[in-house]
């Protein structure tokens, strides 16, 4: 199992009520950083050329893309985040 399927399922199984109290704070302001970030550069053109490159690769999925109706394969969002931060 690569890291990035090892992390994307790690973090979908983090619940709100696991999370030291001490740590909330840190978390609230990762998470709306996050979608701060990916909501402005959703739009970028480099973004785009991501995009573009995984539709063509890869079979569409389930998974949702930030600002975009479009979805692809739940496996590749992670990465292609985490491509598409290193563009924006």
């Amino acid at each position: 199992m690569s890291f990035t399927t090892t992390l994307s399922k790690w973090i979908s199984g983090v619940r709100y009520e696991s999370v030291p109290e001490a740590a909330l704070p840190w978390v609230k302001a990762a998470v709306l950083d996050y979608f701060a970030v990916a909501l402005a550069g959703c739009k970028a053109e480099g973004l785009a050329i991501v995009r573009k490159y995984v539709a063509s690769q890869y079979a569409k999925g389930d998974a949702t893309i930030i600002g975009k109706q479009e979805r692809m394969e739940s496996a590749l969002r992670t990465s292609s985040a985490c491509a598409a931060s290193a563009i924006t």
